[in-house]
């Protein structure tokens, strides 16, 4: 466990080559510690910070009945969750920052229809989380 010094305030959500002519998702989620930019040398007080990522671009399968784009940031959260690592508005509740799903698609590749961007809307909708696209719809 890394513990509860540790915040992250979104899951970007990539849309990417999975391989073997398919495509699919990948996420990440960038977290830091609570210094908020220490960089103290004398006090020994230096801020850091890592990012999780998942391993592969999966695919959504045939005849499976999970969705790819939910379960990349599922895997996130989870993991997050066990490292102990807070949503920003837990970690710090006196802002009004929320915690954001960022959809992105592969530099170069196409773009996710607005068909696979539902079960997405309806995570973030149901986690109380915002969402938003970073490419042109």
């Amino acid at each position: 466990m890394i513990g509860s010094g540790y915040w992250f305030n979104s899951i970007v959500v990539t849309y990417g080559y999975a391989g073997s002519g398919k495509y699919g998702w990948s996420a990440k989620a960038g977290f830091y510690d609570g210094g908020f930019a220490n960089n103290a040398l004398a006090a020994s007080s230096l801020s850091t910070q890592g990012e999780l990522t998942t391993r592969y671009v999966t695919a959504n399968e045939p005849g499976v009945d999970k969705e790819a784009s939910v379960e990349v940031v599922l895997a996130i959260l989870a993991d997050l969750t066990t490292m102990g690592i807070k949503q920003f508005e837990v970690f710090a509740p006196e802002t009004s920052m929320k915690t954001t799903i960022i959809v992105m698609a592969q530099e170069g590749g196409p773009v996710p229809d607005e068909d696979s961007l539902v079960p997405l809307r309806e995570l973030a909708q149901f986690l109380n989380l915002d969402i938003m696209t970073d490419f042109d719809e």
